[in-house]
């Protein structure tokens, strides 16, 4: 996929999150005015852009959290839960060797 259709992708579906529900109807009222939409599928489209909006930054999100998780994950760093499970790990062992 070319570089610059990417770029709208992306730069179309920040805008459409960026934008509020006031914003969009704003929007969609000046193409009814221009002649672009007609006025009885002003509301269609309104719905459309905002739902349209709300998905874009749902899998946004979700890709910048993915591409976070994997670079945490292909870090050196130690996480929260690593930590608490050799802490387990050790206390069982030393619990273990009292035992014995």
């Amino acid at each position: 996929m070319p570089k610059k259709i990417i770029d709208d992708t992306i730069n179309f579906g920040l805008g459409l999150f960026h934008y509020s529900k006031d914003k969009i109807e704003q929007l969609v009222d000046e193409m009814v005015d221009r002649g672009e939409v007609a006025k009885e599928d002003a509301k269609n489209l309104i719905d459309d852009l905002v739902s349209k909006g709300e998905k874009e930054k749902l899998e946004l999100t979700k890709i910048v959290k993915d591409n976070i998780k994997n670079s945490i994950d292909m870090s050196q760093y130690v996480r929260k839960d690593e930590i608490k499970s050799i802490i387990r790990d050790e206390l069982k062992n030393i619990l273990t060797d009292k035992d014995e």
